[in-house]
């Protein structure tokens, strides 16, 4: 590949490391682990779930400053 054998090194271990940063990728945010992201989720997380009682819509988890 190069002719310096240090040149060869460095190429396998930033070769070696890219892989590495792919498969965890992959294994820790792959589509499968993602969640359902809904119009009716995001209202719920945004402006909270609608109370019953009152008919109005109780704080959600998100802080509004």
């Amino acid at each position: 590949m190069f002719r310096q054998p240090i040149a060869n090194e460095i190429s396998l271990a930033l070769i070696f490391k890219v892989l590495a940063i792919l498969v965890l990728f992959f294994v820790f945010f792959a589509p499968s682990k993602r969640p359902n992201v809904t119009s009716e989720v995001i209202g719920t997380v945004f402006l909270g779930e609608p109370d019953t009682q009152t008919g109005t819509q109780r704080e959600g988890t998100a802080r509004h400053d």
